[in-house]
């Protein structure tokens, strides 16, 4: 036989988790936060397609505050500095970006190009390296050696 009070209290149970569970966070929010960080991307990208280096930079640094942990913004930030001749902020965005992705051939010969720019040509050669040793067809590292 089962007790009555026992019943009611599975049924106050039953209901309490009901309540407390549409009380619950969407469980979506890492998909919002990935869908924001993707629009924040594409814009990035048409930025730089109209020349418009401050809207890009800006856009690229939103997509950074979303997903910190993500490699390309600190590579496409790289190379607009780069092409900006700020070598010494693309040195530092590549090398976020290889902390992130150290086996990213871009990220490589990229940061291979900007040690030889700034005048380390034995570091850029290593790097070269790293990356050859990665895709032994990766032009841009080959061309440094």
């Amino acid at each position: 036989m089962i007790d009555k009070s026992k019943e009611a209290t599975a049924a106050k149970l039953d209901d309490d988790l009901a309540e407390d569970s549409s009380n619950l966070p969407d469980m979506q929010v890492s998909g919002t936060v990935l869908d924001a960080y993707v629009e924040h991307m594409d814009k990035a990208e048409k930025a730089l397609e109209q020349k418009n280096v401050p809207g890009a930079i800006m856009e690229f640094e939103a997509a950074l505050l979303l997903r910190p942990n993500m490699s390309q913004p600190y590579l496409m930030l790289g190379q607009i500095m780069k092409q900006n001749g700020n070598m010494m902020e693309a040195l530092r965005n590549y090398e976020k970006a290889y902390d992130l992705q150290p086996n990213n051939v871009k990220v490589l010969g990229n940061l291979a190009e900007v040690m030889f720019e700034l005048g380390d040509n034995e570091a850029a050669k290593g790097i070269a390296c790293d990356a050859i040793a990665i895709d032994d067809s990766f032009v841009p590292a080959i061309a440094l050696l």
